[in-house]
């Protein structure tokens, strides 16, 4: 955090008495930026969620504009092919800069006293000189004047600048966008949809059968689908190396939305998630924990910006033990029995959900879609992160601090006179009002200590795939029958 706090972007998002405005870049299909534009914010939102609240459409806003200058000619041409990119700029009214030109200002002084002082100007600061005029001749008859007559030019241009930032929003693909013209204001409407919409929302789907053998690699098949023209056909991507396969033959009919495709095949391995970041590339990943992530800011009673709080604890969703059955299947070894693929996770000591300290809660799920133990150890583990990670909920209402965004963690350690909110925090989602006295909506929930084997940091869940059942039945990995009496399967 404290590298962070050196940071233009900490020390802008703190300022109390601020501006607001924004820029939107137009950009070409391939996310290049062929036009811009600064205006002032008549209305409007922007929402950011992360993967656990989003589908993995994670960006969605709407903003009304209006134009500082003419509108550019190429935003009159606005079209649904046009993706835009959102930044917008807070204004510090009472921090300042200093002067941008000022060391330039002190070299041409320095010449000046050298001039007057040695009748010449010292090779170090001719150099300093010829760096930055390097079409000026600075001979022993001129010298004086030229560099007077540039300090002169300087002084009188002389800007002081505010101190700002520029946020950056995201990148959005636009429906249905608006310019409006007429005398007296020059606005635009934009309705800012993620990119993951191009394969949904604006899209017609597959245009034949797609199909997906057993055992393909899940990289590969994720990679084809970005990469492929007829696809996705994208560039930008990030694909991180998996060992993960496709446990079963997947067909998908045309017309079938290409965001359904994806989200079918992250069903099989839950752990992994893909979406569009907020420079246009299109990620696919391990869902990563935060437990060891730096703070990105320590949130106490002495921050002004703080305008309401909303904290809830809720502990009728927890579960701290996940029980996984998938599908059932001939053991390849006896042919009279059956198998059926099963994990289990328990979260046994060492936080506050655990079942030492809060007693058996237990999640039974049954998804006939987990072919192999290594399947419902996935949705285990994932299940296992949702339900032992919701229990305490905090919602902060702000005057908006934009570098706080989500799947980043804040430090905490508020307290009043009936209750002490502290710990570690993972933000949840952003929502921002942009008008010029909206608030910014933080949702976070509680980071603990997890101690467990198995977890997607490598930190420890117990594993009893072939122990113990809480309630002293045996959980086995042999089917002697289709029902479950607390005794053995």
């Amino acid at each position: 955090m404290d590298e962070y706090t050196q940071n233009e972007a900490y020390k802008v998002g703190r300022a109390r008495n601020r501006s607001m405005s924004v820029r939107v870049d137009l950009l070409n299909e391939n996310f290049n930026k062929v036009s811009s534009l600064e205006a002032d914010i008549i209305s409007g939102s922007i929402t950011i969620q992360n993967a656990v609240n989003s589908d993995l459409a994670r960006r969605k806003g709407n903003l009304v504009l209006v134009s500082k200058k003419d509108l550019n000619e190429d935003f009159y041409k606005i079209s649904l092919k046009n993706s835009v990119q959102i930044f917008i700029i807070i204004k510090d009214n009472v921090r300042t800069l200093g002067d941008p030109n000022q060391s330039t200002k002190t070299l041409l002084n320095t010449a000046l006293i050298e001039i007057s002082n040695k009748g010449r100007i010292s090779d170090t600061t001719m150099n300093s000189l010829k760096s930055i005029y390097s079409t000026v001749v600075f001979d022993s008859n001129t010298a004086k004047s030229k560099i007077q007559g540039l300090l002169n030019n300087l002084n009188a241009t002389n800007k002081i600048e505010q101190a700002k930032y520029e946020y950056n929003m995201g990148i959005y693909v636009l429906n249905s966008p608006n310019t409006k013209i007429s005398i007296t204001e020059r606005t635009i409407t934009l309705d800012l949809c993620d990119l993951m919409e191009n394969y949904s929302k604006f899209s017609n789907g597959l245009i034949g059968k797609l199909s997906i053998p057993i055992n393909s690699p899940m990289t590969d098949v994720i990679q084809n689908i970005a990469r492929n023209p007829n696809l996705m056909g994208l560039t930008k991507t990030v694909i991180e190396s998996s060992d993960y396969v496709i446990p079963t033959a997947l067909t998908f009919e045309q017309d079938t939305d290409i965001i359904d495709v994806l989200k079918k095949i992250i069903s099989l391995h839950p752990i992994y998630d893909c979406y569009f970041d907020m420079n246009g590339y299109f990620i696919f990943e391990q869902i990563k924990q935060r437990l060891t992530d730096m703070a990105i800011d320590y949130i106490d009673n002495s921050c002004t910006l703080i305008v309401s709080i909303d904290y809830k604890k809720n502990f009728e969703n927890v579960r701290n033990d996940i029980v996984v059955l998938g599908s059932i299947s001939t053991d390849k070894t006896d042919t009279t029995k059956s198998v059926q693929a099963k994990y289990e996770l328990r979260n046994e000591t060492g936080n506050q959900l655990s079942i030492d300290k809060l007693g058996l809660h237990r999640k039974v799920i049954a998804n006939d879609n987990n072919k192999t133990d290594l399947m419902c150890q996935n949705e285990a583990i994932y299940n296992m992160e949702k339900y032992s990670n919701l229990a305490e909920n905090l919602t902060l209402q702000v005057v908006p601090m934009l570098y706080l965004v989500p799947n980043r963690v804040i430090e905490v350690n508020l307290d009043f006179e009936d209750i002490t909110i502290t710990g570690r925090w993972i933000i949840d989602s952003i929502s921002v009002d942009l008008t010029s006295s909206g608030l910014q909506t933080i949702t976070c929930h509680r980071l603990y200590n997890q101690h467990m084997t198995n977890n997607l940091d490598g930190s420890t869940f117990t594993d009893i795939r072939s122990g113990i059942v809480a309630d002293g039945g045996v959980f086995g990995s042999t089917i002697s029958g289709n029902t479950y009496n607390g005794g053995d399967f």
